[in-house]
């Protein structure tokens, strides 16, 4: 149902501003997040320890996750142009670490193993930790790209950009839950399967430009 709601999302802000760059980029992220919780939601729950590594061998992609919406972030606050060059390097390092992983998949996953109430879960390779700090250091500049945006902006401006950086950090710090039981933190991460559901409010704050009232908006986009 979350994938369903994900893409059906990104369908719809893509047709409803198929020429604007952000509702593009939501719809590019609706679908990398769909993959993602796909091959989550199945490589959790498959017995055989070799096939559920395969199938969360997929979720490599959210490697592109930060990398779009910080591209995303820069497009609504028109920062894009200054910092696009920025945005091409952090993709081909994005890319050329998926490459990597898949290549040398030992190196980023081990055959799964059950953990908590999971019939098989993440088991970290020796390189896994590289892929986290590329993730954790684009996604600050995702924070530190709006931060820096609301010096000198009107009131509306800075109600929108406080309510992305509030779901960014929503989506960020629920999508981490499932890296801490990675390393054996016992963190039930069950939130995690429905991460791509923060895109539920972010889809909301690029079609209502007019963010008047960031309560409100945050009140109707739930």
């Amino acid at each position: 149902t979350s994938i369903i709601a994900i893409l059906s999302l990104g369908i719809f802000v893509l047709a409803k501003g198929y020429r604007q760059r952000s509702n593009v980029i939501f719809f590019i992220l609706s679908i990398v997040l769909s993959i993602f919780e796909a091959a989550y939601i199945i490589g959790v729950n498959i017995s055989n320890a070799h096939t559920s590594r395969y199938a969360l061998m997929f979720t490599v992609v959210y490697l592109l996750i930060p990398v779009i919406t910080l591209q995303f972030v820069y497009a609504i606050t028109d920062k894009l142009a200054k910092y696009k060059n920025l945005v091409y390097f952090l993709y081909a390092i994005a890319l050329a670490l998926i490459t990597f992983n898949v290549l040398f998949s030992g190196l980023y996953l081990r055959a799964s193993i059950p953990k908590l109430y999971f019939i098989n879960y993440f088991n970290p390779g020796d390189l896994f930790y590289v892929s986290l700090i590329f993730f954790a250091v684009v996604a600050t500049l995702s924070i530190v790209g709006i931060l820096t945006s609301f010096g000198g902006a009107s009131v509306i401006v800075r109600n929108r950009l406080k309510y992305f950086l509030i779901t960014i950090l929503l989506g960020y710090t629920i999508g981490s839950t499932m890296v801490l039981l990675a390393y054996d933190l016992p963190i039930d991460p069950i939130l995690a399967s429905f991460m791509g559901l923060y895109a539920i409010p972010f889809a909301y704050g690029i079609l209502k430009y007019e963010l008047m009232d960031i309560q409100i908006v945050a009140k109707r986009s739930l």
